[in-house]
């Protein structure tokens, strides 16, 4: 199927495969840097890449995150403090 959509939106990705998996995605550069859809855009390799090496896996186990990503949020997440 193959159709041509016209909207006004700040981000829109279209996966489509055909012989293989697409990705393609519009965004507005005044909402979004070319830095973040990269970003957006490995996420969704990662993703991608680990349901097909593990089919099995639960949705809820899946993580997108790079392991540097992943240390940068337990850093910030090290909120720990005593209170008298």
């Amino acid at each position: 199927v193959k159709g041509i959509e016209k909207g006004e939106y700040k981000l829109g990705i279209n996966l489509s495969y055909e012989n293989y998996l697409s990705i393609r995605i519009n965004y507005s550069e005044d909402s979004f840097t070319q830095d973040f859809i990269e970003q957006l855009l490995a996420h969704f390799k990662k993703l991608i890449l680990t349901v097909l090496n593990s089919p099995s896996q639960k949705v809820g186990e899946l993580s997108f995150l790079t392991p540097e990503e992943s240390k940068q949020l337990a850093l910030w997440n090290e909120t720990y403090h005593e209170y008298p």
